[in-house]
């Protein structure tokens, strides 16, 4: 099994061949859990910035299973329709200008 040697604080840091070995290998862990534990699914997820709870990037492999009490909760915000096509707009130029730098 694959695990970095070099040390990142946030996902943002990660190398594209390092990013892609961690998420074939927590692929690997994920069968590996869903067999042995018999489980419902898995979630995996990571945080960043102020929300994540150490100081280098990782990710958690959760096993889950049907009423196992894990949610995520989202707040109840309404956004207007139009927020949402501004964010799309920029979202789609600030991609554009960040795969021009990332020389993709």
């Amino acid at each position: 099994m694959w695990f970095p040697k070099k040390h990142y604080r946030e996902f943002k840091e990660v190398d594209q061949e390092t990013l892609s070995e961690i998420i074939l290998t927590a692929q690997q862990i994920a069968i590996a859990v869903e067999k042995l534990l018999k489980t419902d699914g898995i979630t995996i997820m990571q945080e960043n910035g102020a929300f994540k709870d150490v100081e280098h990037y990782h990710m958690h492999i959760v096993p889950r299973f049907i009423n196992d009490g894990f949610t995520w909760v989202e707040p109840k915000t309404k956004i207007p329709k139009e927020a949402f096509k501004s964010l799309s707009d920029n979202l789609e130029k600030t991609l554009a200008e960040t795969f021009k730098y990332l020389g993709s």
